[in-house]
């Protein structure tokens, strides 16, 4: 079918507004502009090529051009992983997004993950890692006039080596055009280990320079990543679902406690998106093309049944539409009532921090340490006190829903729950096999001698 045409402001390349203080700085890693002599061949002058980047006074862009790509390729994936979970409804024309919203989520060649999403994942991955590269040699060598920066390109490796494995049953971390073999499903794992491992050197740094806001956010993605290997190893092989599914870890307590202690009671660490810097398929896709639509479990929509008016979810306590959730609602721009199409996403947070504690007290059966943190959190929303009204996993599994909501938890959480999405069809991997992500995709399918047997 004929692919509609996409609003230019979300179409175009996204770009950093602060690499060299240009503005707009698109990147080119490998290839220069090849010359000519006529009048058309025009350098632009906000191209960076690898050579400006493998000097010290490239760190800012390589740092900056880290960010733009990792904020861009996560957003891009975030819809896919959000599609074939409860929270998302396919509403639109593309029978790809029909086919992640049934459950079918092993499909090499699904749009949505092949075409929309992996490009732009994989570049950020690889901008991530080049960035650590060069700034680590810098700052070996002694010349990195401010090892802040690299502080931050830890951080968005480590933020983008923990979704990996959230978001996909095997993956490829190639080098530019030098193709690397699968790491296979059994190993998918270790890049949690990736990320920690750079989580950790950032910390380091971090306290190194004093930079404590930042060595504050590294904490809290390492605990993400240590509660998210648990979630992982969980839910492995494919087809497992845990007994047990409440997971602990000693060193995501740890520095789930140590970020809480160093920031503001509704902390959150988001990436943001705008018209002149980067774009975001959260708002092209479902607030402005209206492919698809908050489901009917968690919004009122509207008559034309393209947008959600209200919040229907209701909270298991209170018994009033879930306060949280429209919070989350608000600031996605997702009611009807709103026209947002870069809405920021929130990658890290205070909350989420005190479930992972709320989790781990519960695994434990210390109802005291629960309840303490599962309050914490119900009162950043104003909601009434936690005291076994319901059953206390319940009101876990509904506090990560509405705290996390959209920030590709709930198919992990769905799955090691045993929560079943209406949706699903019988026949599904979701059904079938739980634990089910994306594959790696068709076009590294065709492109990588490792898969095809031709190296």
């Amino acid at each position: 079918m004929t692919r509609p045409t996409m609003p230019a402001s979300t179409h175009r390349m996204s770009r950093s507004r602060t690499v060299l203080g240009t503005g707009a700085v698109a990147i080119s890693l490998a290839f220069g502009v090849a010359g000519c002599s006529n009048v058309f061949d025009v350098k632009n002058p906000n191209d960076l090529s690898q050579e400006a980047l493998d000097v010290p006074t490239g760190a800012v862009a390589a740092v900056n051009g880290a960010e733009a790509t990792v904020s861009r390729g996560y957003a891009d994936m975030l819809l896919a992983a959000a599609i074939p979970s409860d929270e998302l409804t396919w509403i639109g024309t593309y029978d790809a997004g029909n086919e992640l919203d049934h459950g079918f989520v092993s499909n090499p060649a699904n749009e949505f993950t092949d075409n929309e999403g992996v490009p732009s994942f994989n570049e950020g991955r690889f901008m991530a890692d080049e960035a650590i590269r060069l700034l680590e040699g810098h700052d070996a060598a002694g010349e990195l006039r401010n090892r802040n920066l690299l502080t931050r390109s830890y951080l968005y490796g480590g933020l983008i080596y923990s979704v990996i494995p959230d978001w996909f049953n095997d993956f490829v971390i190639s080098d530019r055009r030098t193709a690397a073999p699968p790491i296979g499903p059994a190993n998918m794992g270790k890049l949690y280990d990736t990320a920690i491992e750079y989580f950790t050197k950032g910390i380091a740094i971090a306290r190194a320079t004093g930079n404590k806001d930042m060595e504050a956010t590294l904490l809290a993605g390492r605990a993400r990543a240590h509660h998210a290997r648990a979630v992982w190893t969980s839910l492995d092989p494919i087809g497992t679902v845990p007994a047990n599914p409440l997971v602990t870890s000693a060193a995501a307590v740890a520095d789930a406690s140590a970020a809480l202690a160093m920031v503001s009671p509704d902390w959150k660490y988001r990436f943001t998106y705008s018209a002149s810097t980067v774009s975001n398929q959260i708002g092209s896709w479902i607030n402005s093309r209206q492919e698809f639509r908050v489901d009917t479990t968690y919004g009122v929509p509207n008559t034309p049944k393209t947008r959600v008016t209200a919040v229907a979810l209701k909270d298991p306590i209170d018994n009033t539409a879930d306060a949280t959730l429209l919070a989350q609602l608000t600031s996605l721009g997702m009611l009807a009532s709103s026209t947002e199409l870069y809405p920021p996403l929130t990658i890290l947070s205070a909350r989420e921090l005190h479930l992972i504690l709320a989790e781990a007290a519960l695994a434990a059966s210390d109802m005291v340490g629960f309840k303490s943190e599962i309050n914490a959190v119900r009162e950043l929303s104003g909601k009434a006190p936690f005291a076994d009204q319901v059953p206390a996993r319940d009101i876990l599994i509904h506090e990560r829903r509405v705290n996390l909501f959209l920030q590709g938890r709930r198919l992990l959480d769905m799955y090691r729950f045993k929560i079943r999405d209406p949706r699903w069809l019988d026949t599904s991997d979701a059904v079938l096999a739980p634990g089910t992500l994306f594959p790696i995709t068709d076009r590294e399918i065709r492109a990588n001698c490792h898969i095809i047997g031709s190296c």
